[in-house]
């Protein structure tokens, strides 16, 4: 998902025709508010992704993003433009990224708010100890099922209005070997929703 972002951010925001354009589409959704500009992932600063991500899952953002992708698709006439063109569409607009995009966006958020509080020259190691400890506890609640079913249900909405299908692949399972106490009443496979979960959590 963070190529698929950062990509996304160097393809719109790399053009001065596609920002306009990009800025443009906002601007006729919603006059009144200014238009929100892509940022891209930081590999150093919290503060950075959880704005990117944060501005992407709104609608607004990600209804002007997918119509930059398509206007440039159907107006270039550079090929290689054509087919990022098109690998970006293919990655943006699935059910896969916008649940994924809602489950990590709180989880950047939460950390970043702790990451800008310890970094700040007047704290101590008392505040920095409950900090940290906050920040668990937050990413234990973030993970568990009310917080995903909500994550969830956003993403749906989102899938809802874009005419997405709200459903995720079934992904091959790989065969391990079987071992002598392994108990084949006792494996259950899980779900792609589940799977996503445990890999967006961090569970």
């Amino acid at each position: 998902m963070a190529y698929s972002v950062e990509l996304l951010f160097t393809f719109v925001e790399g053009s001065p025709a596609r920002h306009a354009y990009f800025v443009g589409v906002q601007r006729q959704s919603n006059p009144d508010d200014p238009a929100l500009h892509l940022k891209g992932l930081s590999e150093t600063r919290w503060n950075c992704r959880a704005n990117s991500l944060r501005r992407l899952a709104t609608e607004r953002v990600y209804h002007a993003v997918m119509a930059t992708i398509e206007h440039v698709s159907s107006t270039t006439t550079d090929g290689s433009v054509r087919g990022t063109a098109a690998g970006l569409l293919l990655s943006v607009s699935n059910y896969k990224f916008l649940v994924s995009l809602q489950l990590l966006t709180p989880i950047m958020e939460a950390i970043n708010n702790v990451s800008e509080t310890l970094q700040s020259s007047t704290i101590d190691i008392m505040k920095a100890q409950q900090q940290i400890r906050a920040l668990t506890k937050e990413l234990q609640r973030l993970g568990d099922t009310s917080a995903f079913m909500a994550a969830n249900d956003r993403a749906t909405e989102l899938a809802r209005k874009f005419d997405i299908d709200a459903e995720l692949p079934v992904e091959r399972q790989h065969k391990l070997p079987r071992r002598r106490d392994d108990n084949p009443d006792n494996a259950a496979s899980l779900s792609p929703l589940d799977t996503l979960r445990n890999v967006s959590t961090f569970r």
